[in-house]
Parts: C-alpha cells; sequence; structure tokens
C-alpha cells in the first residue's frame, strides 16, 4: 500500500493528475487488493483524477480492452506492476497513443535497472525480515500458519525517471550494457 501511495505521490508531484493502473486482477488479490486500493485512496483524496482502475485477467486474453480504457481514460501516465508488463502493454497501443503516454512500475529494478519511475522493492531487506521472522517462530517452537498471520512491510524506494516511449528505454538499456 504504501510503495503505490508514494508512486502516486511522486507522480502528482511531477504534475500528472490522470494517473491510470492497469494490473491483473490475480496479482491485485495477490497483494490483498492494497495497489488497487492505494491508487483509489490517492483519488478520493483529491490529488488525481479518479480513473477506474484497469484490471484484466490476464495479458493473452484482456484483447482490446487496454487499448480502449487508454482511449476513453485518457490517462498521462499508466501505472503497472513491473517493466514486462509494460512491455507488453505498449505492444498493444498504436504509436500515436504511446507518444502522448508516461509509464511508471509498482516494481521497478535497483537504480541502476530502473527503466521507467517506480519502486525498488528491496528484495534482500525482505529476505532478511523473512529469515529473521522464520527464525524467530523456529525458537519459539512455532509450527504451521500461525492462528494470528503478522504482515511485515518494507518500504521501498522511489528510483528512475518518467519514460514516454520504448525508443528511450531501449536506449537507457543499451547505454548501461556498454557502461
Amino acid at each position: 500500500f504504501s510503495n503505490m501511495f508514494r508512486l502516486c505521490d511522486r507522480l502528482v508531484e511531477l504534475g500528472n493528475t490522470r494517473v491510470g493502473l492497469a494490473c491483473t486482477k490475480e496479482h491485485d488479490a495477490k497483494v490483498n487488493h492494497r495497489f488497487a486500493s492505494a491508487y483509489l485512496w490517492q483519488a478520493q483524496l483529491g490529488s488525481m483524477e479518479p480513473l477506474p482502475p484497469m484490471l484484466f485477467d490476464t495479458l493473452e486474453t484482456m484483447g482490446g480492452n487496454f487499448e480502449d480504457w487508454v482511449s476513453r481514460q485518457a490517462p498521462q501516465v499508466v501505472v503497472t506492476i513491473s517493466d514486462g508488463y509494460t512491455s507488453a502493454l505498449k505492444r498493444r497501443l498504436p504509436e500515436t497513443v504511446l507518444q502522448r503516454l508516461k509509464w511508471a512500475c509498482t516494481s521497478a529494478g535497483s537504480e541502476d535497472e530502473a527503466i521507467y519511475l517506480g519502486v525498488y522493492e528491496n528484495p534482500e531487506e525482505i529476505g532478511r525480515a523473512a529469515v529473521e521472522m522464520l527464525a524467530g517462530m523456529i525458537q519459539r517452537g512455532e509450527r504451521g500458519v500461525p492462528d494470528w498471520p503478522r504482515i511485515t512491510e518494507i518500504d521501498g524506494k522511489l528510483v528512475g525517471t518518467m519514460a514516454q516511449d520504448t525508443a528511450r528505454a531501449a536506449t537507457k538499456r543499451k547505454t548501461k550494457a556498454r557502461g
């Protein structure tokens, strides 16, 4: 929730008021609807125009729904869950639409790897926290799923910049590979 909220805050700071969210229903459910909740809450606070999120079953079965959604809702920025989803969604849009859209990701690579503005979720720190929790459970002799599950949240870090087209993202990747 906080990572998506932070990303939306940053997008608004950069002057984007029409922010759209596109992700699979399965992924949003997997994170207990925290992406959609943070997105809709941000719109409720009045800093963004309330656009309905584009929640779809799979990339393969969405057909032309994404292009229709972009045409109807006219977002300035589309937030996706990863670089891979962004690339797949961009392939569904004509060049004229791509030229006016910006992209952001809730799960971006590290500062050196980020292609789009996004959140580096810091998997190393998440792993450390998971090991600490597991070690504590073992020391206490706990087995199985706890009666009262606990949630540990590790804040991410904003990384990357706004990218408007595939060429800019590809150039950044090529430059990194050379350097």
